[in-house]
C-alpha cells in the first residue's frame, strides 16, 4: 500500500480485530473506495465503520427533533428557497443581490454562502458589518439569513446546521462508544460545526498519517479545521509509488521497474481507448482495474466507453444524470416549451431516442412520428399541431377510401390514418402538460416535468429506471414552492437547475 493512511488501517485491523473502528470521511464513495482497498489487499474490514460527520449526527439528533415535531429540510430546495426568499424581502431592505436576481447561478451561489455560514455557526444577529466592504451588501445578506432562518422556524424545519447543533447538545446518545477506535481521513477540511462535533466525540482518538509533501504550503484553513496528523516520509519501492516526488527527479528510482508507464494519445477520448486496450492485452479481471481521472467529465467518458464496450464497471461519483435517457429527455422538453412549442424541435426530441410515443412502440415508433411530423409541416406554437395533422389525417381517410387508388396503397393511407390519430392523441397528451398562462403556479410546472419523466421519456436500461426516480425525488423537493408564481422560463429554470450536481450509479 503506497499510502500512509491506507497502511494505517490496515495495521489497525490487524492489531484491534474485534474492537469497532470508526473511519471518518467527507463521502460515503470515499468510505466504500477505501474499504474496497482494504479488502483487496487482504487487510479485511470486519468491524470497520465508514462514516461521515452527518451520519453521526443524525442518529444523535433525529429523536429529539422529531419529538419537537421538526422535520428535515431537504437539500434540494435550497437555491430555488433562497432565491424565493430574496425576492420577497421587503422594499425597505437596500437591494444588492436583487439587482443581480436574473444572473445565472446566482441562487446557487446564495445558497452555497449561507449553508457554509451556517455551518459555521454564523446567524443573522451575528454577521459582522466590517466583513463587508458595502453597507448594501450587508443589510439585504442579513435580511436574507433572518428570512430563511425564519423560513425554518415558522415550518419547523431542521437544515444541516440544525442538525449539528442539536447533536452537540446531545452526546450521551453518540453512536461512537467510548471503547471504540476513531479516525478521520487526514487533509480534510470540515465546516467548523463538524470539526466541533468530531472533537467532541468519545472513544480513543487515532492521529492519523498523512503523506509528507515538503514544499507545499499548508492552507491556513486546514491547520484549524482539518485532523492533526502525523506526516510520514515516502519510502517508495516502485516508480509507481514515487508520485509524490516528482519534482525531484535526480532521485528517481532504479531503472528497469515498469510499474509506472507514461503513455500520449490525441485527446482525451485516445486516452481512454488506449487504456482499455491495455487492460484487454493483460486480460486483467475488471474488478482488479482501478481508473483515476482528475474530473468528473472524464469519469463519465470511461463510462460511456465500458458502455459502448458492455464492459461492467462502477464509477465512484456516479454518472452525471444528464448523461442518461430521462434526464435528456426532460431538458429537450425545457428547451421546447421555452422555445415557443415549435415542430422541428419537437421532431428533433422524437429522433433522439429519448422520447417514447407508445409502451412498445406498437402501433407507432418514435422515429415514425418525427417523420409524419415533417409530412404535416407543422410550424410553431400550440395550435399548429392540431391544426397540420388534422389537415395530414384528412388526406389519408380521404385517399384510404379513395376508389381510384390500388388495394395496397388503400391499405398503406389507412395505416398512416391510423398512425396520424396517434399522433394527434400524443400531442395533445403532450401539450396539455404545458400550463397556457404565460405565467403559473410552479406545482404546475413541477407536475408537468414529472408527468412527462415519467409517461413520455424513455427507460432502456436500469441506470434510467435510476434516474426516473432521482428526477422524481429532485422535483419533489421543489414542492415547498408550489404555489410560486413564475414565468415559465423562471420555472424552467428553477427545473433545469435541479439536474445540477445530480447523479446517478454511483453505488459500488
Amino acid at each position: 500500500m503506497s499510502s500512509p493512511f491506507l497502511s494505517q488501517l490496515a495495521e489497525l485491523q490487524r492489531a484491534e480485530r474485534t474492537r469497532a473502528k470508526w473511519v471518518i470521511v467527507p463521502s460515503h464513495s470515499l468510505g466504500h473506495t477505501l474499504g474496497e482497498r482494504l479488502a483487496l489487499d487482504g487487510a479485511g474490514w470486519t468491524n470497520v465503520r465508514f462514516a461521515t460527520p452527518l451520519d453521526l449526527a443524525l442518529p444523535m439528533a433525529a429523536p429529539f427533533l422529531v419529538e419537537r415535531g421538526v422535520d428535515p429540510a431537504p437539500d434540494g430546495i435550497g437555491p430555488a428557497l433562497i432565491m424565493r426568499l430574496l425576492l420577497e424581502l421587503p422594499a425597505a431592505v437596500p437591494s444588492y443581490f436583487r439587482d443581480l436576481a436574473e444572473q445565472p447561478q446566482m441562487a446557487e451561489a446564495l445558497w452555497a454562502a449561507i449553508a457554509e455560514l451556517r455551518m459555521a455557526g454564523g446567524t443573522a444577529a451575528a454577521l459582522p458589518r466590517a466583513a463587508f466592504a458595502g453597507e448594501r451588501k450587508h443589510a439585504e445578506l442579513r435580511a436574507l439569513l433572518a428570512a430563511y432562518e425564519e423560513h425554518l422556524a415558522a415550518r419547523r424545519l431542521a437544515d444541516r446546521a440544525v442538525v449539528f447543533h442539536e447533536a452537540l447538545a446531545h452526546l450521551d446518545v453518540c453512536p461512537i462508544q467510548p471503547a471504540d477506535l476513531s479516525i478521520e481521513l487526514p487533509t480534510t477540511i470540515w465546516a467548523p460545526l463538524e470539526r466541533r462535533l468530531l472533537d467532541s466525540l468519545p472513544g480513543r482518538r487515532v492521529v492519523p498519517r498523512a503523506l509528507d509533501l515538503p514544499g507545499l504550503d499548508v492552507p491556513r484553513r486546514m491547520t484549524g479545521l482539518a485532523a492533526p496528523a502525523d506526516a510520514v516520509t515516502p519510502a517508495p519501492r516502485s516508480n509507481a509509488e514515487r508520485l509524490a516526488l516528482l519534482m525531484e527527479p535526480a532521485a528517481a528510482a532504479p531503472a528497469g521497474d515498469d510499474t509506472l508507464t507514461m503513455f500520449c494519445a490525441g485527446g482525451r477520448e485516445a486516452e481512454v481507448e488506449e487504456i482499455f486496450r491495455r487492460i484487454g492485452r493483460a486480460g486483467l479481471a475488471l474488478d482488479q482495474v482501478e481508473i483515476a481521472c482528475p474530473r468528473t467529465e472524464q469519469a463519465a467518458l470511461v463510462w460511456e466507453k465500458a458502455q459502448r464496450h458492455e464492459w461492467p464497471i462502477t464509477i465512484g461519483p456516479g454518472i452525471p444524470i444528464a448523461l442518461t435517457r430521462p434526464a435528456r429527455a426532460l431538458l429537450a422538453f425545457c428547451e421546447w416549451v421555452e422555445g415557443g412549442l415549435p415542430a422541428s424541435r419537437l421532431r428533433h426530441m422524437l429522433q433522439s431516442g429519448d422520447v417514447r410515443v407508445s409502451e412498445d412502440g406498437a402501433g407507432l415508433t418514435a422515429g415514425q412520428a418525427a417523420r409524419l411530423l415533417a409530412r404535416a409541416q407543422a410550424t410553431w406554437g400550440r395550435q399548429t399541431y392540431a391544426a397540420a395533422l388534422g389537415r395530414l389525417a384528412q388526406h389519408h381517410r380521404d385517399r384510404a377510401a379513395d376508389p381510384e387508388v390500388s388495394e395496397d396503397a388503400r391499405a398503406r393511407h389507412a395505416e398512416r390514418l391510423d398512425q396520424t390519430r396517434r399522433l394527434q392523441e400524443w400531442t395533445a397528451a403532450l401539450l396539455a402538460l404545458v400550463p397556457e398562462p404565460p405565467t403559473a403556479p410552479l406545482g404546475r410546472w413541477l407536475e408537468a416535468a414529472v408527468t412527462f419523466v415519467k409517461a413520455f421519456a424513455r427507460k432502456s436500461s436500469e441506470l434510467d429506471g435510476e434516474a426516473t426516480v432521482a428526477l422524481t425525488e429532485a422535483l419533489a423537493d421543489l414542492r415547498a414552492l408550489a404555489d410560486l408564481t413564475r414565468p415559465a422560463s423562471d420555472a424552467l429554470a428553477l427545473i433545469r437547475g435541479r439536474l445540477d450536481g445530480l447523479s446517478v450509479g454511483g453505488d459500488r
